[in-house]
């Protein structure tokens, strides 16, 4: 998503480590993914981080919380194991955030009911879900690329997504205001929901930032042991 890129991206502006880091926003939908990462990724980096929000299915997880995942399970079941040395590395980078260890899913759709965020986490044993992990996961193990993720929660696993939010989604990852706006007037019991949400978003903002903060200051650790 756009806003889950620019702590990246303007972290990168200010630095000088242009020849380290390189940020690609991937926005939604497999095609879309792998056209960018085809296009955008530069063939001299050593690792990729995929970073970004996610829903929980477990109900321990709450809104903020950061997630490292071990592995990541698509769909089908097909399991793909992440880097344990870079994913090692992010934990101790991260530790002021007390990142857990968990299994995430990646889905097609966005799951937006809690009873089918449990159903599809009890089925894989997974604890989060998002829509992109298992695509760049799958690009970079082609490549030869360790790769590894950082996840904040979202949504919490109890909570369901107002059909707004879905509505003014773009494929890019932006939002479209005018779509968010006609669909919240045909469904305007979905205004808390929505507030509540916007709310949430901003937190798991915050989380990403200092994740954008604490992996820049430590670029160097990160290359030296993935190169």
């Amino acid at each position: 998503m756009a806003d889950e890129a620019r702590p990246f991206v303007r972290r990168l502006q200010k630095q000088s480590q242009t020849n380290k880091i390189d940020v690609i926003q991937t926005g939604l939908g497999e095609d879309r993914i792998l056209d960018l990462l085809s296009r955008a990724a530069p063939s001299e980096q050593s690792a990729m981080i995929v970073v970004g929000t996610a829903a929980a299915t477990v109900e321990d997880l709450r809104t903020g919380d950061a997630i490292i995942y071990s592995a990541v399970i698509d769909e089908s079941g097909h399991s793909q194991t992440l880097s344990p040395e870079l994913s090692t590395s992010l934990q101790q980078i991260l530790s002021s955030l007390n990142p857990r260890q968990c299994i995430g899913l990646t889905t097609k759709t966005p799951i937006t009911e809690p009873r089918e965020k449990t159903k599809l986490g009890r089925k894989h044993a997974a604890s989060c879900i998002d829509m992109e992990t298992a695509i760049v996961a799958s690009y970079a193990a082609s490549m030869g690329r360790p790769i590894a993720c950082v996840r904040v929660i979202l949504d919490t696993a109890e909570q369901a997504i107002p059909q707004p939010a879905l509505d003014g989604l773009c494929e890019d990852g932006t939002t479209n205001i005018w779509r968010l706006t006609r669909s919240l007037v045909s469904k305007p019991a979905a205004v808390p929901q929505l507030l509540k949400l916007g709310s949430q978003y901003r937190a798991a903002l915050n989380t990403i930032n200092a994740i954008a903060a604490l992996v820049f200051d430590n670029v160097d650790s990160l290359s030296a042991e993935n190169c």
